[in-house]
């Protein structure tokens, strides 16, 4: 079973937020409507299992001692380091394969990591340990579709590969992780071209 996590933004001009409006919007629409459309009375056998691995899981990951591996804090700073100077908008080979390597070993890190609060009510530090495991797989995927994509388009700038290339690269990247291996796999899907067609950005 694989989560596909995607990574397309590297077609858009880098308009993070208005983005995540937009689509956000569209996608609980969405699932508003799927909900209200399908009866499904639910698991409760399912739903208790859950949340006793849920539960156990959160005994297990506050329980652990300071000694035993590095703070959330100090993983997210690293990872936050690692993307901003080797996966900025202006990127190159080396610096992406380093990259590459140093969010692996974060999420190595973040396997044993610190949290040091075991309070089951408003334990932010908990929602930061959830968050980071998250954003480390969202990193190695942006640093994964950046690797493949050798050519220069919107926010993505290849300085060893400055030209866009839409022979081989006028498509969606999509980078999926598989649960058992934990090996990040790199697929594309065509791009269906409408009303405009696509041209070169010239300023």
């Amino acid at each position: 079973m694989q989560l596909h996590l995607g990574a397309w933004c590297e077609s858009f001009g880098a308009n993070s937020l208005s983005e995540v409006l937009v689509f956000g919007h569209v996608a609980g629409d969405s699932a508003a409507d799927y909900a209200k459309s399908h009866n499904y009375a639910g698991n409760q056998t399912k739903l208790t299992q859950d949340c006793e691995k849920w539960l156990n899981k959160f005994e297990e990951v506050t329980g652990r001692d300071k000694s035993v591996g590095k703070s959330v804090p100090e993983i997210r700073d690293a990872m936050v380091n690692t993307m901003w100077f080797k996966v900025g908008v202006f990127r190159e080979e080396n610096q992406l394969q380093q990259a590459a390597q140093e969010i692996a070993a974060l999420e190595k890190d973040y396997e044993h990591c610190y949290v040091g609060d075991t309070s089951h009510v408003y334990n932010t530090a908990f929602e930061q340990y959830f968050e980071l495991g998250g954003l480390l797989q969202i990193s190695q995927a942006i640093i994964q579709g950046a690797i493949a994509r050798k050519e220069s388009r919107g926010a993505h700038t290849r300085r060893d590969f400055p030209k866009r290339d839409d022979v081989n690269f006028l498509k969606h990247t999509l980078i999926s992780k598989d649960r058992q291996t934990g090996q990040y796999k790199t697929e594309y899907k065509d791009v269906v071209i409408t009303k405009f067609q696509p041209k070169e950005r010239k300023y």
